[in-house]
């Protein structure tokens, strides 16, 4: 596989702190209506479809005082995919996702898959939070972007896969990452529009806009 290398550094430092933060893991692939099935902080009264989806990972983190970290643990070998029907609630607390959790990971073929399916606009949304972002990851399918950026301080994208089966139906220019009004980022050793074979697909993009 082609690897794109770029470090972009808006300021110094960056580093997210790993100590003292509450782990929460996605062990399942589905992305469950919030209205079907309602996603409770109290896992004993979380209906069991949503209990350990990203989407309840996420909502856990969002209700947790500190500094959160997703990990994945989810049963099978090879890759997993989890297809969101719905958007993922936005990020506004420290908090890092974590694909490389998932057992059987190795740098540069992430495990892990969030699909937009062509109709999401974005993927995962941090706004106005410090110590955040995302590793090991493979997204795709993302009508405007996989990862945006609003208004964050110290925030990492690291050893991601980002990709696009279908043309970017989005007005705006389309992005792999997106970044607006933050500094302190690091954004480096991801692979950015390639495929497995590492031959560079038909649907034209930016990697990453600031």
């Amino acid at each position: 596989m082609r690897t794109i290398f770029l470090i972009l550094i808006l300021s110094f430092s960056g580093i997210v702190a790993l100590n003292a933060q509450t782990i929460y893991t996605v062990t399942k692939t589905g992305d469950p209506s919030n209205f079907d099935h309602p996603y409770n902080f109290d896992d004993n009264l979380c209906d069991p479809e949503m209990y350990g989806t990203l989407q309840w990972a996420i909502r856990k983190s969002l209700g947790t005082n500190g500094q959160c970290i997703i990990h994945f643990n989810i049963p099978g070998s090879g890759e997993q995919v989890i297809a969101l029907n719905y958007s993922l609630p936005v990020i506004t607390k420290k908090l890092f996702i974590d694909g490389s959790t998932q057992p059987g990971y190795s740098t540069g073929s992430p495990l892990i898959t969030i699909d937009g399916t062509g109709s999401l606009t974005t993927g995962i949304y941090f706004y106005g939070t410090s110590s955040c972002g995302v590793k090991g990851l493979h997204t795709r399918n993302f009508a405007t972007q996989a990862v945006q950026f609003y208004s964050c301080t110290g925030f990492v994208v690291t050893d991601n896969v980002f990709t696009q089966d279908a043309p970017w139906p989005s007005k705006l220019p389309a992005a792999y990452v997106r970044i607006i009004s933050s500094h302190r980022g690091e954004v480096y050793g991801n692979h950015i529009g390639v495929v497995e074979n590492g031959v560079f697909p038909q649907v034209v993009s930016y990697g990453i806009v600031v």
